[in-house]
């Protein structure tokens, strides 16, 4: 009785009640995963761009630059992650963010942000810019849910064709 009692204050897709969740940042053990886990989601609804292969390839270039790459580990294994890229002083793209899709809907996605956003502000930032594109609408969802914004587009985007959504959070 105390068993089920003790359940019913869960719900199921709280990740954290029934396994152990880790936030981490990069390591090159990861690399692979990194790149396979957005290689997965790119694919599924659009095509690899060169700035996609240029990032996926040599993600140690992020954090050369003064960004961070970020995972979630479940049970040691690695469920989602996402990248912190350095534009300039105190500004930063949120990118390459992707939830294995046996992990997806637990709130992976949420600690990404909360912690990846913490991460930002101790290093003095002072805004996060995402780009994105409409057909993704968990993520634009998502995105909202943490305070973002959508700004008015400045064109084409000169990196990727598929976006056609910026938004962003001030700090």
């Amino acid at each position: 009785m105390a068993a089920s009692s003790h359940c019913s204050r869960h719900k199921a897709s709280d990740i954290s009640f029934f396994m152990s969740v880790e936030f981490i940042t990069y390591h090159e053990k990861f690399k692979d995963a990194f790149r396979a886990l957005n290689v997965a989601w790119i694919q599924k609804y659009f095509k690899i761009e060169p700035k996609d292969l240029e990032q996926l390839e040599q993600p140690e270039g992020c954090i050369a630059d003064g960004g961070q790459i970020f995972f979630v580990l479940v049970e040691g294994q690695v469920a989602g992650t996402c990248a912190m890229y350095k534009q300039e002083a105190g500004r930063y793209e949120l990118a390459k963010m992707a939830v294995d899709p046996q992990f997806q809907g637990r709130g992976l996605s949420n600690i990404l942000m909360q912690k990846s956003e913490e991460w930002v502000k101790a290093q003095q930032g002072v805004e996060i810019y995402i780009r994105s594109n409409t057909v993704l609408t968990p993520a634009i969802t998502l995105y909202k849910k943490h305070g973002f914004i959508e700004v008015p587009s400045q064109g084409q985007d000169p990196e990727y064709a598929r976006c056609n959504i910026e938004m962003i959070k001030k700090i």
